[in-house]
């Protein structure tokens, strides 16, 4: 039998890694030094975006409450991190 919880859970945390990395990559091609390009609100939502499906995805898969609240807390962060990011303007 196939265990769909597991499988949701290497789905997110393996999509939230590959965003992750696609994003580096992305900031990479830019002319400007790498801080600075991620700096700028696209790529730190892109990122944010990345730790929370990876959040998520270890939150599903653990088995312990404790390391489900920890990164329950990890992905809540981070979610704040996104809306406070969303709601800027770029300068």
């Amino acid at each position: 039998m196939i265990d769909w919880l597991g499988v949701l859970a290497g789905a997110l945390w393996i999509g939230g890694l590959a965003l992750g990395v696609a994003t580096l990559g992305f900031a990479r091609l830019d002319a400007q030094p790498l801080r600075q390009t991620l700096a700028a609100r696209a790529y730190r939502l892109a990122i944010s975006a990345g730790i929370l499906l990876f959040a998520l995805g270890m939150a599903v898969g653990v088995s312990t409450w404790y390391e489900r609240a920890g990164w329950v807390v990890v992905a809540a962060l981070t979610m704040w991190d996104g809306v406070v990011v969303w709601r800027q303007r770029d300068a």
